[in-house]
């Protein structure tokens, strides 16, 4: 009876391990859900969106006026999160945070791979975005420059910037950076960047240190993302977001490590006949 129930065990035990380790979804907004109104700000004194037991995954907190649910433009569905300047603003920039969290409940950092996607849409491609991902401490872990005088996307590093794309105003692009497990003060991580689509690729891929983190290591992982808009000199621009996802990427050497023993396994099985005498 053990010879049968052997292979089983070892196969639930594999199955059970690759589950394990599965991709875990820590934030993942289109901006058309209940949680939003049309055309209007995600702080708002009715229908916010910000703070815990809001969404899914995750939590919105906004730092600086404007930041909107909007249905000017949208990649997919019919919004987008919308960040401009109101007439009166008091700010120079438009900023926004996204915490992590495997539900709406609390923000949770994580030690995971993670793989950050989005979609943007500028008015302005010379105007400046900033998008960030930052330990628990506040310390820049991964910086992003879209947009600016050079129009195109920015990976920036401790002390240089790499380069990639040519960006064109009122056109959508999507934006996949990957940033390493166990994250260290020396640790590195990419960029990507795709047409609307998210299938072909623009340039080639950056990678470099991460930006600024504590010399003493990364404080307890990657805890949240944050988006910044800088219009310059044209206030009457904005820069849109749609399909915002962050996720744990599996380590690629655990599933290899899984195949592996399983074929170990079934080799020693059969070797020792077990295969055989369980059918």
């Amino acid at each position: 009876m053990k010879s049968k129930l052997l292979p089983l065990l070892l196969l639930s035990a594999s199955l059970s391990l690759a589950t394990a380790k599965a991709q875990t979804v820590l934030f993942n907004e289109n901006f058309d859900g209940n949680t939003y109104r049309d055309n209007t700000l995600l702080n708002d004194d009715t229908y916010s969106a910000v703070g815990a037991g809001k969404l899914e995954h995750g939590l919105w907190d906004v730092r600086y006026l404007n930041v909107s649910a909007s249905t000017d433009r949208a990649l997919s569905g019919t919004r987008s999160m919308k960040l401009d300047l109101p007439a009166d603003a008091s700010k120079d920039y438009a900023q926004v945070l996204g915490y992590f969290g495997i539900d709406g409940s609390e923000a949770v950092p994580t030690q995971e791979a993670i793989k950050v996607r989005f979609a943007f849409n500028l008015t302005n491609v010379n105007t400046t975005v900033e998008f960030y991902i930052r330990d628990r401490a506040g310390n820049n872990v991964g910086l992003v420059a879209i947009g600016g005088s050079q129009a195109n996307v920015r990976l920036r590093s401790d002390g240089y910037s790499s380069t990639t794309g040519n960006l064109n105003s009122n056109e959508w692009y999507t934006l996949e950076i990957s940033l390493p497990s166990n994250p260290q003060s020396s640790s590195e991580y990419s960029l990507s960047l795709f047409d609307a689509t998210g299938q072909n690729q623009i340039g080639s891929v950056l990678s470099g240190g991460f930006y600024a983190p504590n010399t003493s290591g990364v404080d307890t992982g990657y805890f949240y993302m944050g988006v910044a808009f800088f219009p310059g000199d044209d206030a009457s621009s904005s820069v849109y977001f749609d399909d915002m996802s962050v996720v744990t990427i599996p380590e690629g050497k655990t599933a290899l490590n899984l195949a592996f023993g399983g074929a170990v396994c079934f080799a020693l099985l059969r070797g020792k006949g077990l295969l055989q005498r369980a059918k």
